[in-house]
């Protein structure tokens, strides 16, 4: 190209920027707009992370780092959900990848109610991986308990007390660690001003049934009556004792019924009981003594045998004294020489005391059960086959008073009332759905209404699949606090306690899945901090940008303005270098 013509061309185009420059032109055409995403950060999330995402993101979304519901997809950096209002965009979570154990409280069990006097007892179930070797250290207020994890992989239950100060709502806050791992969840236990109501019942004079009487009528948990039969025809008794156990619905007012010497009973009596666990879904506990122990071994037929569904015996008649534990503690709770046992347990039985096998062959590390538990019906049958526990009875020797207490008080506080209310989570946060439960005894099938004092409110419970029992759900009050839910109805009324907090966990309840959970829901995922890369396309596919015609001014780039002064610069060079004016 000449010189002439290059220079007249770098004229044209600053001309022509020029002209353009002032008549600004419109262009519309589709165009997806860059999308917005707020990266919202907990307190105290790592900053390092934050930072990460916040750069990983930058390059194909406009990024506002606080929460904005404007925002076409949010992302929560940490683990709590509550970092976040409700929004109507996807959400997506970055996590802290695992390098440490993994623990969570699956379950908590606790009675539904509990006296004021005593000791409430709690057991958790705590769920440990990766953490083989270590120490899972529990507490509940200031009881505190450590178990060792043997695998990387383990269920361990701890066994927990907590102690009532005040009638009403005992909130119960569990907390689990193990190699910097934490895991906390809420329970709650309905302290109430009675005392169960505890028939003995001896059909014969029995040591083993006596001393257990006097160890439970020195609690102030209990009230007790009493009969004993001493001969045919004569019988002493104590309290409001009813003349015998034939009469079921004589029965109706006790939670638990304690039988001495139950070979002694006869085919009424055994009807009799029966047909209050049955009916009444009450508890029974069967002391077998030293004076049941030929009847035992000899399994000759008494009408009692019915009910245990036990065919074959076991026994060890005398020797030398062993050590009988609780399942699911090691410590030595009782103490005893004669013992029987079911050779094989009756179908749904459950062990509650244990010892080790009486005879000298190879097998001694295998234990018998001689405290256990079966169902009749809705009631719960307890069998003790320990005939001498009674004897070692003496502090230091073992735990005497306190096991049968604690048994008794357990099997007491099973026994079903003629209406029963819970409500789930028993600890819930302002306004969170919770489900009311009512279980009538009768089983009627008619619909029942629950008012709702800590809301001010009325709601309705249906009846479910299962026969007595009626759901219903309502939404938590606003207030924290203590609130309390009741029900009247046929004459039988009930109530319990709902405990609200701002911040609550039910066992069960592990903080990473549930945010996985709830973003999942919102069309969102969660991603750990070592798997980052997939994030900004997981973005971009869920919020499926649609293109819009946009309208926009070219010529309003500063760049222009570049192209317009090198246009204008070269012309005038190349006009000097010919000594042009």
């Amino acid at each position: 190209m000449s010189d002439v013509a290059l220079r007249r061309a770098l004229r044209t185009v600053a001309v022509l920027i020029a002209v353009f420059g002032f008549v600004d032109p419109a262009v519309t055409a589709p165009r997806a707009a860059k999308a917005s995403v707020s990266v919202v950060a907990e307190p105290g999330a790592d900053s390092a992370l934050v930072a990460r995402v916040t750069r990983d993101l930058a390059s194909d979304f406009t990024v506002i780092t606080r929460p904005f519901a404007g925002a076409d997809a949010s992302v929560l950096v940490g683990e709590r959900v509550a970092s976040l209002d409700p929004v109507g965009h996807p959400v997506f979570a970055v996590v802290a990848a695992y390098d440490r154990p993994r623990i969570v409280i699956e379950r908590i069990e606790t009675p539904a109610e509990a006296p004021l006097a005593g000791a409430v007892p709690v057991t958790a179930t705590v769920h440990v991986t990766g953490a083989r070797g270590r120490t899972v250290s529990a507490s509940l207020g200031a009881d505190r308990a450590a178990r060792r994890v043997s695998s990387d992989d383990e269920r361990i239950t701890i066994r927990l007390a907590a102690v009532p100060t005040a009638l009403g709502a005992l909130p119960l806050g569990v907390a689990a660690s193990v190699g910097g791992s934490r895991a906390v969840a809420h329970a709650m236990v309905n302290v109430r001003d009675r005392r169960w109501n505890v028939l003995f019942h001896d059909g014969r004079p029995s040591y083993m049934s006596t001393f257990v009487r006097r160890a439970i009528e020195r609690d102030a948990r209990f009230a007790v009556a009493s009969r004993v039969v001493t001969s045919r025809g004569l019988s002493s008794a104590a309290g409001s004792a009813p003349a015998g156990l034939g009469d079921a619905a004589a029965l109706d007012r006790f939670d638990l019924v304690v039988v001495g010497a139950p070979d002694a009973l006869t085919a009424a009596e055994v009807s009799g009981l029966e047909a209050f666990l049955r009916r009444r879904a009450g508890g029974a506990l069967l002391l077998y003594d030293a004076g049941a122990a030929r009847t035992v071994v000899a399994s000759a037929l008494v009408p009692i045998d019915r009910l245990l569904g036990v065919s074959v015996w076991g026994a060890r008649p005398s020797g030398d004294t062993l050590s009988i534990a609780a399942a699911g503690n090691d410590s030595v709770q009782l103490r005893g020489s004669e013992f029987a046992w079911p050779v094989r347990m009756p179908f749904g039985a459950t062990t509650v005391a244990y010892t080790p096998r009486a005879s000298a062959a190879p097998r001694d590390s295998l234990r018998h059960a001689v405290i256990w538990r079966t169902s009749v019906g809705a009631g719960d049958l307890l069998v003790s086959t320990v005939f001498d526990a009674w004897r070692y009875r003496a502090a230091g020797e073992s735990r005497f008073d306190e096991f049968w207490r604690a048994l008794i008080a357990d099997a007491a506080a099973r026994a079903v009332p003629a209406l029963t209310l819970s409500v789930e989570p028993a600890v819930a946060t302002p306004g969170e759905l919770v489900t009311v439960r009512a279980t009538r005894r009768d089983a009627s099938p008619s619909a029942l209404l629950v008012a709702n004092t800590g809301a001010g409110s009325t709601v309705r419970l249906w009846p479910t699949a299962v026969a007595g029992t009626f759901e219903g759900t309502t939404r938590a009050p606003s207030l924290p606090g203590s609130h309390e839910i009741s029900a009247n109805v046929a004459g039988a009324s009930a109530s319990v306690p709902m405990v609200v907090r701002v911040s609550a966990l039910a066992a069960g309840t592990d903080r990473r899945d549930l945010l996985a959970a709830w973003v999942g829901a919102s069309r969102g995922a969660l991603f750990e901090s070592n798997a980052l890369a997939g994030l900004p396309d997981a973005v971009c596919a869920a919020i499926s940008a649609v293109p819009q015609r946009v309208t926009w001014y070219p010529m309003r780039s500063p760049w222009w303005i570049v192209a317009f002064a090198l246009a204008l610069s070269a012309e005038w060079w190349l006009r000097r270098g010919r000594g042009l004016a």
